[in-house]
């Protein structure tokens, strides 16, 4: 048997995506499944293209460089590999190329795809820019604008591939900035085009009612909502999940007695349950929606709203302390 992922069902979410190629070879070199030889060639061809980055850092002075900068340089050598594997969405793929395509074409074609992903995140800011919200959350502005110009401007593909060249605090639905796995490029094509989804989700709405709902928000935390570090879709969406079970219209204004009997019809039921009746509430919403790029992304929350609603209540918690009445 030479084929990873039947060897083990769980490999293909056990590979490091951070060190992509470097964990496939090891687990190939482990089992067999690439040959010596091959696994040699590889590295052979790694370290002759690290070498050629070297010399163009230094302008052909010398390929003598510093530690750090040699790993730097390394890296990005490596992301353009990874960058290539990843793209094949498979780890039988990945492994299929490395034991039969050259590392030169498997470098060149990462590297393309690097200036291409690239290109496709100045796309993807640009939508998520022209779908901004005016609010006065710091670290939302910061994404919306410090944070991309700094990539923007800085971003080496060559000689410092990983490196978002910025420091994004603001989390996307349902993950912080700081979890998401992907690196450089690919990094910011994954962050921008959930900003921009999430983006066109909140224009759906009069912005001054959306302002009011996050008003309402800061102040059941004593403070203007300005302060705090969330995610704005998240507060949205968790009220628009209450008015789908309840059969309201599409929107986000609940009351305190929508709560109430949000929470009676939750109370008996199991998490798994709360889940199945949010899924099949929610299906009608879709064409209000209109976007299923922007349904789907939506979709995803579901599971983390069940299961936040199973804790409130099985804690014996108020509803209303997690979500978001609608103050006068």
């Amino acid at each position: 048997m030479n084929n990873l992922s039947l060897q083990n069902p769980a490999f293909e979410n056990e590979i490091d995506v951070q060190n992509y190629t470097l964990d496939i070879l090891s687990r190939c070199s482990a089992s067999g499944i690439i040959p010596d030889k091959k696994l040699a060639e590889i590295r052979c061809g790694l370290n002759k293209e690290f070498t050629e980055t070297a010399e163009q850092f230094t302008k052909r002075a010398s390929s003598s460089v510093s530690r750090k900068k040699a790993e730097l340089l390394y890296s990005s050598v490596l992301y353009r590999s990874d960058v290539c594997l990843l793209s094949l969405k498979s780890v039988d793929r990945a492994v299929e190329v490395l034991k039969t395509m050259p590392v030169e074409m498997i470098l060149k074609e990462g590297q393309q795809l690097i200036l291409s992903i690239h290109e496709e995140n100045i796309h993807i800011f640009k939508e998520a820019r022209k779908h901004r919200l005016n609010v006065p959350c710091h670290e939302y502005n910061e994404a919306m604008g410090k944070a991309f110009d700094d990539y923007f401007k800085n971003y080496s593909a060559r000689f410092d591939a990983r490196n978002c060249c910025n420091s994004i605090d603001y989390p996307l639905l349902n993950i912080p900035a700081y979890e998401i796995k992907l690196q450089g490029v690919m990094f910011m094509h994954e962050y921008y085009t959930g900003l921009m989804l999430e983006n066109k989700f909140c224009k759906l709405f009069d912005e001054g009612e959306v302002n009011h709902l996050l008003e309402c928000y800061g102040r059941t935390y004593g403070c203007n909502y300005g302060e705090l570090l969330f995610n704005i879709s998240e507060v949205l969406l968790n009220n628009i999940f209450v008015s789908a079970v309840l059969e309201k219209p599409f929107g986000f204004k609940l009351t305190e007695s929508d709560i109430d009997e949000f929470g009676n019809m939750c109370g008996m039921l199991s998490k798994d349950s709360v889940y199945l009746m949010i899924n099949d509430a929610f299906e009608p919403y879709r064409s209000c929606i209109n976007d299923n790029d922007i349904y789907n992304y939506l979709k995803k929350h579901i599971p983390a709203f069940s299961k936040e609603i199973a804790v409130w209540l099985n804690n014996g918690s108020e509803l209303k302390n997690f979500l978001t009445v609608c103050c006068d």
